[in-house]
């Protein structure tokens, strides 16, 4: 029987798994020799870490040892350390596609596929991140924010929706063992909200506009109206204290009377 490019795709992705928490002092050969209790391993990449627990996807030559870990979770490689096992999703070729030309131009995303991730140590890199993040589906990208004093901040960027339900429905998110992750909805104004956001008035500045400009109504000659409220454009700016303001609200008033007499 024959199978399509998709059927094969679709076998490729579920040789492979998400292993989690391997600690440092454990090598890829003993990772292999493991795991190919379930079955033939054809390959192990390990993700090096530096304080936390190292990571790393195992290639299995079909999706038979890859179900039967999945139905026998929890595995422990010894008494005492208990690997965290995942599905991987990977991504299809018009998707790794789109990943290729994302830098040729500006793509933005839904934010419904899109999560906020905060409290990341700052020794870990995106890829890390990436990989970390593909147990649940696949991902497009990931922008970390960095900090100096405080943990770095980012957002994971999926292919749809479904893995950030997933998430959500999955907290609390531990990165390591001693790292949760603060893993959020993505929530964004609307391009209204932050235009109004630019024009509210100041705190305690005065209503109103500055000095008028000549009246379009009426007959005779239109001379400037300096009406009580109506301060000039350094007042509106640089809100006075009350006695100042009154102060020139009487020099106003006099200087109204002196233009119309």
């Amino acid at each position: 029987m024959e199978l399509s490019f998709r059927d094969c795709h679709t076998e490729i992705c579920h040789m492979d798994l998400f292993v989690g928490n391997i600690p440092h002092d454990v090598e890829k050969t003993e990772l292999v020799e493991f795991f190919e209790q379930f079955g033939s391993v054809l390959d192990f990449k390990i993700i090096s870490r530096g304080k936390h627990p190292n990571f790393g996807f195992v290639v299995f030559n079909n999706s038979e040892p890859v179900q039967k870990i999945l139905s026998s979770r929890p595995i422990e490689l010894f008494d005492n350390v208990r690997l965290n096992v995942q599905e991987k999703k990977t991504r299809s070729p018009r998707e790794v596609e789109g990943r290729e030309s994302e830098g040729r131009r500006m793509v933005r995303y839904p934010d419904a596929h899109q999560l906020f991730v905060g409290n990341i140590p700052h020794d870990v890199e995106k890829p890390e991140l990436m990989e970390f993040f593909e147990q649940f589906g696949s991902v497009l990208d990931f922008k970390i924010i960095c900090r100096e004093k405080h943990p770095n901040f980012g957002f994971v960027v999926f292919n749809d929706s479904e893995p950030v339900q997933k998430i959500l429905s999955s907290r609390p998110i531990e990165l390591f063992e001693d790292v949760r992750l603060n893993v959020q909805k993505k929530m964004t104004c609307s391009p209204r909200e932050v235009e109004c956001g630019d024009a509210r008035p100041r705190p305690g500045a005065p209503r109103g506009g500055g000095v008028r400009g000549p009246s379009s109504q009426g007959g005779g000659t239109n001379k400037p109206s300096l009406g009580s409220g109506h301060y000039p454009t350094c007042f509106r700016c640089f809100p006075l204290p009350t006695h100042l303001i009154e102060m020139n609200r009487i020099v106003i008033r006099l200087l109204q009377s002196l233009m119309m007499s």
